[in-house]
C-alpha cells in the first residue's frame, strides 16, 4: 500500500497562486486600452531637406481639431502640421483632453489617458513619417491644448523639442519629470482672461523656471483669444528654435 504525504505548503501555495492569477486577470481586464486619437495632416508646403520640423496643434475643450487649423499659413512653411482631436467628449460640444473645475483641478485618469494616446500618436503617426526630423517636433497647444501640451512633454518620454502654451495653465500632478534633457518653453498668456485667469500662466511660469525648465513668458492685453500679436510672438519664437 503507498502512503501519500501531502506537504503542509502545498495548499496554501495553490491558493496564493490562484488569487494571483485572479488578481493579474482582474487587472487585465479593468485595464483601459490605448485611444487613438483622431487627427489632421498639412505636409509642409517647402520642403528644403529630405527631413522637415514638425508642429502639432492641440486645441482648447468645447473644440476639435479644425479649430487651430487656420493658424497653419501663418507658420514657417518648412513645418509639417499635424492638428490632434482630444479623446473626451466635452458636454456642451466638441471635445476635450481632461476634466477641469473652475479652481484648476483636473480629473487625472483622464489627464494620464490623454497623456498615454499622445505619446503613442507622437511615435507611432508622426515619427514613423520619414519626411520628418524627430528631434525637431514641436507643439502649439491653446488653453486646455496648452495644459495637455505641457503634461505630455514634461511627464512622459515623447519626443518634444519645444512648447508653445498659449492661454494655458500646468497641471501639477507631483509626478516626477521623465527627461533629463527638458523641453524649451513659451508660455503667452491674456491679462484680461475670464477662462484661465493670467494668475494661473504667471504661477505656472514661476513654477517651471524654479524647476530649472528653460522656459520664457509674455503676457498681452487680451482675453482667452490668440492675438495678431501674441501669434506673431508665438511663430517668431518658434522660427529661432530651427535656427
Amino acid at each position: 500500500m503507498t502512503k501519500t504525504t501531502i506537504s503542509y505548503f502545498t495548499i496554501p501555495v495553490t491558493i496564493f497562486i490562484v488569487v494571483l492569477v485572479l488578481l493579474i486577470s482582474q487587472h487585465l481586464k479593468n485595464k483601459e486600452p490605448i485611444m487613438e486619437l483622431e487627427y489632421k495632416y498639412l505636409p509642409a508646403t517647402q520642403q528644403l531637406q529630405a527631413k522637415m520640423p514638425t508642429l502639432i496643434f492641440l486645441h482648447g475643450r468645447g473644440t476639435d481639431e479644425n479649430d487651430l487649423l487656420g493658424l497653419a499659413p501663418y507658420f514657417d512653411s518648412q513645418f509639417h502640421i499635424y492638428s490632434v482631436r482630444a479623446p473626451f467628449p466635452f458636454e456642451f460640444g466638441g471635445y476635450m483632453w481632461c476634466g477641469i473645475d473652475e479652481q484648476g483641478s483636473v480629473d487625472l485618469n483622464q489627464l494620464r489617458r490623454s497623456r498615454t494616446a499622445l505619446k503613442q500618436f507622437i511615435e507611432t503617426k508622426v515619427q514613423t513619417n520619414n519626411e520628418i526630423e524627430p528631434s525637431k517636433i514641436f507643439l502649439f497647444g491653446f488653453s486646455l491644448g496648452a495644459l495637455m501640451a505641457l503634461d505630455v512633454a514634461l511627464h512622459s518620454t515623447a519626443p518634444i523639442s519645444g512648447i508653445v502654451a498659449h492661454s494655458g495653465l500646468y497641471a501639477n500632478t507631483n509626478e516626477t519629470f521623465c527627461k533629463k534633457t527638458m523641453p524649451k518653453i513659451f508660455i503667452v498668456h491674456g491679462t484680461h482672461d475670464p477662462v484661465v485667469p493670467v494668475e494661473l500662466g504667471r504661477s505656472t511660469f514661476a513654477y517651471l523656471k524654479s524647476q530649472q525648465i528653460p522656459v520664457e513668458y509674455r503676457e498681452y492685453p487680451i482675453v482667452h483669444t490668440i492675438s495678431d500679436k501674441s501669434l506673431n510672438d508665438c511663430i517668431q519664437w518658434l522660427q529661432k528654435q530651427l535656427q
